[in-house]
């Protein structure tokens, strides 16, 4: 995450979390995705549940997606378990997906690996291996929001 240099900190109130999404709109399309920790899902709820209409996305590929709906445009939020712990707990990413690409290792798209179970096992075992990563581009389309 080195490359987001816009990062909001001491989030506290639906005025500075109102702050931070006039950042995060500033540049790109109008509908973006926040992954957060479940840390900073509750503290969107405990403040937006009386004015913004927060709306229980349908689950997609199992993943529960809210909608918040702001003056700014349309933030989906998607709780991310590996945003925890002192660093990352009270943390959330916002991103614009169509500023983001799809990027593998070389030789190392996903693949079909066939026959992957131990010698003399009574199955059969077959895995998909992938190793890629997602690349970063215009990081002004992207922000970090800390709460406090």
């Amino acid at each position: 995450l080195p490359r987001i240099s816009q990062v909001t900190s001491n989030v506290a109130t639906r005025d500075d979390f109102n702050s931070y999404l006039r950042i995060l709109f500033a540049h790109g399309n109008t509908e973006k995705y926040l992954l957060a920790s479940g840390y900073v899902i509750d503290k969107i709820n405990g403040f937006a549940h009386d004015k913004l209409q927060v709306l229980q996305g349908e689950k997609t590929f199992g993943l529960t997606i809210l909608k918040y709906l702001s003056p700014h445009g349309t933030l989906n939020i998607i709780k991310h378990d590996l945003l925890s712990g002192d660093l990352y707990g009270k943390s959330g990413v916002g991103v614009d997906m169509e500023a983001l690409t799809y990027r593998y290792l070389a030789n190392r798209d996903s693949k079909l690996l066939t026959n992957r179970q131990a010698p003399g096992e009574d199955s059969r075992v077959d895995e998909y291996l992938t190793e890629c990563g997602l690349q970063m581009e215009q990081p002004e389309r992207h922000a970090i929001v800390k709460f406090a």
